[in-house]
């Protein structure tokens, strides 16, 4: 009898630390899977990232020139802001929301300008109301577009004594000697992003109804 039972203690241990080994197999196991899982949502998040952030360029782009038609096609015509362009840079005159008294914001004149910092890679905007030209606070300009390699403006207007469309990279065109419209008929835009792999390059027009007016 005593060595029955002792046989029967034996196997019975065998048994015991053979469960114990099968629980840490399957532990094992099931961290394992989740390890792999844990790996794939993480790299396909990193694939969504990478596809968002190569589509905000493309974004902020559309947003930009769709801003910058809507201001043009709206420019009025205001002698003591002139139209000033040049290839990084132009400012005309604009109704732009300034500050009341009252609290909130009321339509305006002010100078607004578009410029390329070319240090910085952006695209900027600011503006200043009509009645704070005088001010030496100067307007803090807003981002519009970053990761910008090149930027150029152009201006289109008719020559009346050539009789033919003119593109210029400044305006007013300093070599033109005839009387000429205050404001360009259009604006060019032509730009070069960065997309991360690739640099992608869009030209952009967009006419101003008041150009080619003359006053």
């Amino acid at each position: 009898m005593k060595n029955n039972q002792c046989k029967h203690k034996s196997i019975s241990g065998i048994s015991d630390k053979g469960l114990t080994f099968i629980e840490l197999l399957l532990a094992t196991i099931m961290l394992s899977v989740l390890s792999i899982a844990l790996y794939g949502m993480l790299s396909n998040g990193i694939i969504i990232w990478q596809k968002v952030n190569q589509q905000t360029p493309q974004i902020d782009i559309n947003l930009f020139t769709k801003k910058l038609e809507i201001e043009l096609r709206n420019c009025v015509y205001f002698k003591k802001i002139p139209f000033l362009g040049h290839e990084n840079m132009f400012s005309f005159p604009a109704l732009v929301n300034v500050p009341v008294d009252e609290g909130g914001f009321s339509k305006g004149i002010g100078k607004v300008t578009y410029s390329f910092n070319a240090q910085e890679k952006t695209i900027d905007r600011n503006y200043i109301d009509y009645k704070f030209f005088n001010s030496l606070k100067s307007p803090i300009p807003r981002l519009l577009v970053s990761d910008v390699q090149e930027l150029h403006f152009a201006y289109y207007f008719f020559s009346q004594d050539k009789q033919q469309f003119f593109w210029v990279d400044s305006w007013p065109p300093p070599d033109v000697k005839e009387l000429i419209s205050d404001y360009p008929q259009a604006i060019r835009i032509t730009m070069a992003i960065d997309m991360g792999r690739t640099t992608q390059t869009r030209t952009k027009t967009i006419n101003i109804p008041t150009g080619g007016l003359l006053r």
